[in-house]
């Protein structure tokens, strides 16, 4: 088959490629490596002769199939762009996708799909309007205009939403930093009575959505507590982490959630990544919820792994446990020699509550302090006053010269 590859008509090949993907989908069969390949070699060959289907198809093929093939992605770009407006609406929203799904960089087809689809949302089912809301986020690709004639067309029509689609288009939004509070309402409405046909990270990611864009719903929140502390167990690190800073974000009460989580997570944290453990701690700290076990697994954890930190994360998780009264000499050591010779990379904020930190739990670091304090000088003019007066009651606190 592969060597008569070249010469199949352009249709013949776009539906080997959907029929293989269609097949692995379905079944366990894999191809080997050298079959996408050679499908892929030969779709960007002939990508200028597939029709708009047959363009949306193979892009979708190779994605789904996980063998993106940039050089093909590439050619269906620059082929589809022009021809958007012979995409049908799923074609539209699938093509966004895949680019999306391969994380391949393709802003003049993005481009264009925006302004095709704008005008055309009303043709749009709940998938198109998940898929697309959620492909523009997740490419960082802006599109003020579809995203709002999503919103207006979406609002009304939730009731069709399934659960993912709910989720992926809350989601949506919050990641693109998107206002569509008439949106949010009528998802938090829909949403609240189905939670229990939600997935652990649907759950998750609804609550990490309406906390991160700062919009009120306290029944969708109530909902998704009182369905996922039962099932914690099916939440992944990310999850913990999402749920977690989601309800001490919203400063929504959740404690028998937060009590689950903590008792599932806490021998699951070598599996959590910096960003978790430091965004786990910050919640139960902002939280005001005791959790020891969690803390002191965390602090064990994150010891060691400080230098995969960011400099938010390390001025956090310090914050954390020292907010939360939580010993943990080991970890602020490590803190204090991790974050000393990265001051730099700190904004006033991670440098005051970084000193705040280490002056309420009286944890000595005088290199850690005097590196604060050289990069603070420097910055002065860049602090809020109540950074600079927390700076210089920790200071002070800490007897510290500076």
């Amino acid at each position: 088959m592969l060597q008569k590859l070249p010469l199949f008509e352009p249709r013949s090949v776009a539906t080997a490629v959907y029929g293989l993907a269609s097949v692995m989908s379905a079944t366990r069969f894999a191809p080997d490596k050298r079959v996408w390949k050679a499908l892929a070699e030969t779709s960007a060959d002939v990508a200028t002769k597939f029709n708009p289907q047959e363009l949306s198809n193979t892009a979708n093929a190779f994605v789904k199939a996980k063998h993106p093939s940039p050089a093909l992605l590439d050619a269906i770009a620059a082929e589809a762009a022009p021809r958007v407006r012979d995409f049908n609406e799923q074609n539209l929203a699938n093509t966004a996708w895949a680019y999306a799904t391969a994380q391949h960089a393709a802003p003049a087809l993005l481009d264009a799909i925006a302004s095709e689809a704008g005008p055309r949302v009303r043709d749009f089912k709940p998938q198109d309007f998940a898929n697309t809301a959620w492909a523009y986020a997740t490419a960082q690709h802006a599109a003020p205009a579809l995203l709002d004639a999503i919103a207006a067309e979406a609002a009304p029509r939730v009731r069709d939403f399934n659960a993912q689609e709910l989720a992926n288009t809350a989601w949506a939004y919050a990641t693109a930093q998107h206002a569509a509070p008439a949106l949010l309402d009528a998802i938090a409405a829909e949403a609240a009575p189905r939670v229990r046909d939600f997935n652990a990270q649907g759950l998750a990611n609804t609550a990490w959505a309406y906390a991160t864009a700062q919009h009120a719903a306290p029944a969708l929140l109530d909902a998704i507590a009182s369905e996922a502390a039962p099932r914690v167990r099916d939440f992944n690190a990310q999850d913990f982490a999402n749920t977690a800073w989601a309800y001490a974000t919203a400063q929504h009460a959740a404690p028998a959630l937060l009590d689950a989580i903590a008792a599932e997570a806490a021998p699951r944290v070598r599996n959590f990544n910096a960003q978790n453990l430091a965004n786990t701690a910050w919640a139960y700290a902002t939280a005001q919820h005791a959790a020891p076990a969690l803390l002191d697994a965390i602090a064990a954890e994150a010891a060691p792994r400080v230098r995969d930190f960011t400099p938010q994360g390390l001025a956090n998780t310090a914050w954390a446990y020292a907010t939360a009264q939580h010993a943990a000499p080991a970890l602020l050591d490590a803190i204090a020699a991790e974050a000393a010779p990265r001051v730099r990379n700190f904004t006033p904020q991670g440098l005051a509550n970084t000193t705040w930190a280490y002056a309420t739990a009286q944890h000595a670091a005088p290199a850690l302090l005097d590196a604060i304090a050289a990069e603070a000088a420097a910055r002065v003019r860049d602090f809020k006053p109540q950074e600079l007066g927390s700076t210089a009651w920790a200071y002070a606190a800490a007897d510290h010269s500076s």
